[in-house]
């Protein structure tokens, strides 16, 4: 059954240096047996769970103590994550013809 995307989170961009990251914490893992993972390399992610927690925050602001920043947690447990690449196939070289 294919899946259809329910929510999409990005990163706030802005004039501000911050630039806020995504952390995956992976205990007992070696991050360096993913093969053909660099840093500044583009990848995407596919993390499944089971949600146990969700929590809302709200700061102020590093730049501008006026204003006031939203950040929220999801917290998951039996967490999988797959790093995934481009298949290279005559399917999926057919179809980037077709852009």
């Amino acid at each position: 059954m294919a899946k259809k995307v329910k929510k999409e989170i990005s990163a706030p961009v802005g004039p501000s240096d911050y630039k806020p990251c995504l952390y995956l914490d992976l205990q007992d893992q070696d991050v360096s047996q993913v093969k053909e993972l660099n840093i500044g390399d583009k990848v995407e992610i596919l993390v499944t769970g089971t949600v146990k927690g969700l929590s809302q925050r709200q700061r102020q602001d590093y730049d501008d103590p006026k204003k006031t920043v939203k950040t929220g947690s999801i917290d998951l447990e039996g967490y999988k994550i797959q790093v995934l690449e481009e298949e290279d196939n005559v399917y999926t070289k057919m179809a980037s013809e077709d852009d």
